[in-house]
């Protein structure tokens, strides 16, 4: 996982006694992999989700705070005790080991992202009013490219396109798709 990945570059740079590439790793994850990746795929799941979904993402963003915690202690022990004093007591701060890595290789389609987030910038509009199709080898849940749909190419293509979506926007998603009466989407009227 991009986490134990961090953790085991700030452990390298540690032992080479680098603080400054021991912060810039630490500054990478919550940028790059925290913000601009985790977040903002989840971010639909943490306002219209149903209470497992949300919980899960509570869980995982747990398990990142004690880990980025841990990191930042050897930098800014003060702060980093003062932040769990108020927050959670039951921390135990060392340096994490890592966690167990992911059934599934994220980075291919991590680097696709960005160029599907390039041609969605030039396409312009809400992005939720678009559907992408992409090569099979691509695909991937809507919120991972921040779509209402993800579609898989039937022919062979190599660059993703977009299509325009003909259904109503939900009111609690926003996604374009077939909405009921209430004008909710079957996703959140099961919510």
């Amino acid at each position: 996982s991009k986490l134990d990945e961090t953790i085991q570059k700030a452990h390298d740079a540690l032992e080479e006694m680098s603080l400054p590439k021991y912060v810039a790793v630490i500054k990478e994850f919550c940028i790059s992999d925290l913000s601009q990746f985790y977040l903002e795929a989840r971010k639909d799941v943490l306002y219209c989700g149903t209470e497992d979904e949300r919980l899960n993402i509570g869980v995982c963003m747990s398990i990142i705070y004690n880990n980025l915690c841990a990191l930042c202690y050897p930098i800014m022990p003060f702060a980093v005790t003062e932040f769990i004093r108020s927050k959670s007591p039951s921390i135990v701060l060392s340096i994490p080991k890592g966690i167990s890595k992911p059934k599934e290789d994220w980075s291919k389609i991590r680097s696709f992202r960005h160029k599907v987030n390039s041609m969605l910038e030039q396409h312009g509009g809400n992005k939720l009013e678009l559907s992408i199709v992409v090569p099979s080898e691509y695909v991937a849940p809507y919120f991972v490219y921040g779509v209402s749909q993800v579609l898989c190419s039937t022919n062979a293509i190599d660059e993703p396109y977009v299509v325009e979506m003909d259904g109503d926007k939900c009111v609690r998603c926003w996604r374009h798709l077939s909405v009921n009466v209430d004008k909710l989407c079957q996703r959140c009227e099961n919510v």
